[in-house]
């Protein structure tokens, strides 16, 4: 079991990506890919978790999500930098610094601190687990351009299918701060699922042909 192979820290992120992980609704499905949701006491937004199939490895999924490759594949992705790295002997922990353009022009960018683990497990599953750093110890000050949001949970589990291919599911709760009129809430769970696909394209074109 991927449970019991890893630290305890995942844990959260693997109880959400569950299948059977109760509370979550379909809200949209399209070109293979599906995004569901559940409300979370307190949170203007809800959670969501999406599934998709990727042509890569679940090593080269990670790779994906790099600041210095995510503009790639991200619109939305203004820039990001990888503050901190340190190296355990089955994974790193990255202090980064990432800031999104919003998907609409009523609303201001979004910037976010946050810790970034990734793990694979003995049975190569990939793990990747985001949340925020904590404001006092946060390197980056606050910048008049952006709002800065906080990250309670998001993240990816990445189980190889086959030798070529791996099936990923996305888990996020995010919480942007700032402004955020409800009848905009719909256009960002949609930009997320856009999102997933062109990541799923990305890795398409840039390592299926590898491998």
């Amino acid at each position: 079991m991927i449970k019991e192979s890893v630290p305890v820290d995942y844990a959260d992120l693997l109880h959400f990506a569950e299948p059977q992980s109760p509370g979550f609704s379909i809200i949209l499905q399209r070109d293979g890919v599906t995004l569901a949701s559940k409300a979370v006491e307190g949170y203007p937004i809800h959670m969501t978790k999406g599934y998709m199939e990727m042509p890569c490895t679940p090593l080269q999924f990670m790779l994906c999500l790099s600041p210095d490759v995510r503009g790639a594949w991200d619109e939305l992705f203004i820039e990001g930098t990888t503050l901190q790295t340190k190296c355990g002997p089955r994974g790193t922990a990255d202090h980064r610094y990432m800031a999104f353009r919003s998907p609409s022009p009523l609303l201001s960018p979004r910037d976010f601190e946050v810790f970034t683990s990734e793990l694979t497990a003995a049975n190569g599953t990939a793990l990747v687990r985001t949340v925020s750093v904590p404001a006092a110890q946060q390197r980056v000050g606050a910048s008049q351009s952006y709002v800065r949001g906080e990250v309670t949970l998001a993240g990816f589990v990445a189980v190889p299918k086959g030798v070529k291919g791996c099936r990923v599911t996305y888990v996020a709760l995010v919480d942007p701060k700032g402004w955020v009129p409800p009848v905009l809430l719909n256009m960002l769970q949609s930009r997320q699922l856009e999102s997933m696909i062109k990541l799923r394209n990305y890795a398409a074109k840039h390592f299926h042909a590898k491998l």
